[in-house]
């Protein structure tokens, strides 16, 4: 059975790693926008899921930029206008 595709997405990413810590990746999306995502590389360092969030937004408030609202849903998604 063939599979039909849904959405296609074309972005252009560019990544920066800060070792030790954390991955960030510039995104430009055809048809979404520009988008900034953290990575929190080293889960191991973190005692637990709600302390490597901590860590990562204490990384993230310390470069002082004003980011735009926090986005929880993939790429298809905001293309096909779902929730989830």
């Amino acid at each position: 059975m063939a599979r039909a595709t849904r959405a296609v997405v074309d972005k252009l990413r560019e990544e920066w790693t800060v070792p030790g810590l954390v991955t960030v990746a510039f995104d430009t999306v055809a048809g979404a926008g520009d988008f900034v995502e953290f990575e929190f590389e080293f889960a191991g360092e973190a005692e637990n899921v709600d302390d490597a969030t901590a860590q990562l937004c204490a990384f993230i408030d310390g470069l002082e930029v004003k980011l735009g609202d926090r986005v929880n849903r993939g790429y298809p998604h905001m293309l096909l206008d779902r929730d989830h």
